[in-house]
């Protein structure tokens, strides 16, 4: 079978054929028939395709969603037991402990702790590009908010029911 776009080409190339005195009717309209069968059947072969895509992107996230959540736990459970570990060494005034795998100590470092983020300077802030909700924005205009700087354009797009 031929691909969609070079079926769509025929079609359009036998509609403009249409009311031509120079080509049978019967035959054209045949043909035109036997085109529109074969463009539907490929479009919902496309279509078939389309789902089992978006299966898999279903799949995958629910798999990055597990994953993350995995990681996460991991994550805490790693603090947990080097805070764990640090305690217990306090606990019996040891610093230092060296074994055949391992030498693990116990250092005073420095570290920031924010009071109060109002407060500090502007030359310390790291900004972020802001994110447009562009949900929020089609509301107002349909509550008749004008918003500078956003339109609501029409476009078409395939809905597969």
């Amino acid at each position: 079978m031929a691909a969609l776009y070079n079926i769509a080409d025929c079609l359009k190339n036998l509609q403009e054929l249409i009311g031509n005195e120079d080509v049978p009717q019967e035959m054209l309209e045949a043909s035109l028939d036997e085109l529109k069968g074969d463009f539907k059947d490929k479009s919902e072969a496309i279509v078939m395709f389309m789902k089992n895509i978006k299966a898999d992107i279903s799949t995958i996230k629910a798999e990055e969603e597990r994953l993350k959540r995995r990681r996460v736990s991991c994550e805490k459970a790693y603090e947990n037991l080097m805070n764990y570990l640090l305690m217990q060494m306090q606990k019996v005034n040891i610093d230092s402990i060296k074994t055949a795998r391992f030498s693990i100590s116990a250092r005073n470092t420095q570290s920031v702790f924010i009071r109060n983020i109002e407060e500090i300077p502007q030359e310390y802030l790291v900004l972020q590009d802001p994110k447009v909700s562009k949900e929020m924005i089609k509301d107002a205009f349909k509550n008749g908010i004008y918003v500078s700087g956003a339109e609501i354009v029409n476009t078409k797009k395939i809905y597969i029911l």
